[in-house]
């Protein structure tokens, strides 16, 4: 009788190890700070992730022209705590402020100088339902209430900030381009910071700097992707060669770091027409006539994050790419730290580059917002 529960046992043993699953990440601690390394092996096989359109806003529409609703070329977005979206429109140096169903509210903000009025706007951050619009052309962030009043302006002599986001309650994360042009040795660089909510740096979070050549802007040299979460900023490492974010608190302490394997790729002769295409808008738009295209390089291994309603994180990476995949919108998905799987978007078409002017995705409320400027629509979906 012994014998055979012995034997039971043991092959109770036997079963329950064979059944274990294996890891795909390990867990190091280099310099004190802990290192998720995860491999190419998805955790979370059966996840899927559907987002489903619910509404657009705006669109070539000829019916909404003399609304206010109109717009000329809009440009960023975001919600306010009742989920109302406000989306500026470059062309009109306005704020169209809509419903969270998508029904037109009103329009503030005006071409100018004076209180309330914008030279060039081309972000809005909502916090603490406060209204903050970037006005670079007027040198300015220009506050309003949720109800479009004007509130001041904040004046910004030097460095203006680029594609912002709030962090918390009393900061925000941005870029500061700084230009040197000496004779000897022109560059540009761009810093990732913090800043207070007088725009004042706390932090430095990532620093790049490249030679400055005005007939070349290759911004990818230099762009740092970033998410913001609860209480912790996800930072892509800008690299070709190795797939790395860094995660700080709030204040800008390094907390962990994200690994996951990643072989180089480089940009097909198709995919180089497409980024040379988006270089030259980019430089022409900054009144730059003449342009040397990209001839050959390596794509950057991490290209946007996103952080979505389930705390995961969304990595845009960059992938081999032909005419069978070319525009797939491809995310590596992680929880926690560790890969989950990597799954394709129907939302909107995926580049191994950032189309700029063109189309910007926005994970808010509970929401995808996909935003095309040349057609002048927002995209909303659930998911």
């Amino acid at each position: 009788m012994k014998r055979l529960i012995l034997l039971a046992v043991c092959f109770a043993v036997l079963v329950g190890c064979s059944q274990k699953v294996e890891k795909n990440y390990t867990i190091e601690v280099i310099n004190g700070i802990k290192v998720y390394k995860n491999s190419n092996k998805p955790s979370a096989a059966n996840l899927v992730i559907s987002p489903g359109e619910i509404f657009r806003i705006g669109g070539l529409n000829e019916s909404t022209e003399g609304t206010g609703s109109e717009f000329t070329w809009p440009h960023f977005l975001d919600i306010d705590s009742n989920g109302n979206i406000y989306i500026v429109d470059s062309g009109s140096s306005s704020i169209k402020k809509f419903d969270k169903n998508g029904t037109f509210i009103k329009s503030f903000g005006s071409k100018g100088h004076g209180p309330g009025e914008m030279i060039y706007p081309f972000m809005v951050v909502i916090q603490e339902n406060i209204v903050f619009v970037a006005d670079p052309g007027g040198r300015r962030i220009v506050k309003f209430d949720t109800d479009g009043n004007f509130i001041n302006n904040i004046i910004i002599e030097s460095r203006f900030p680029g594609y912002m986001q709030a962090v918390g309650s009393d900061k925000f994360i941005c870029f500061r381009n700084k230009l040197v042009r000496s004779d000897e040795n022109p560059y540009r660089s761009l810093n990732l910071v913090l800043v207070d909510t007088q725009f004042r740096e706390i932090a430095t979070l990532q620093n790049y700097k490249i030679k400055f050549d005005p007939r070349c802007n290759d911004f990818l040299d230099l762009y740092t992707a970033y998410a913001v979460g609860k209480d912790e900023i996800f930072v892509g490492v800008n690299g070709e060669d190795q797939y790395k974010i860094n995660v700080f608190d709030f204040n800008g302490k390094l907390l962990y770091s994200i690994e996951k394997e990643y072989q180089k790729v480089t940009f097909s002769k198709m995919e180089l027409d497409e980024l040379n295409n988006t270089l030259e808008k980019v430089l022409k738009k900054f009144g730059n006539p003449v342009y040397i295209p990209v001839k050959s390089r390596p794509k950057k291994a991490i290209n946007i994050i996103y952080y979505d309603k389930e705390d995961r994180l969304l990595v845009a990476s960059s992938i081999p790419r032909d005419k069978t995949n070319r525009y797939d919108f491809m995310v590596d998905v992680f929880k926690d730290g560790v890969f989950l799987k990597k799954i394709k978007l129907d939302i909107a078409k995926g580049y191994d580059f950032l189309k700029l002017y063109d189309e910007k995705m926005f994970f808010k409320g509970g929401r995808i917002f996909h935003l095309d400027a040349a057609a002048a629509e927002i995209k909303v979906f659930q998911y």
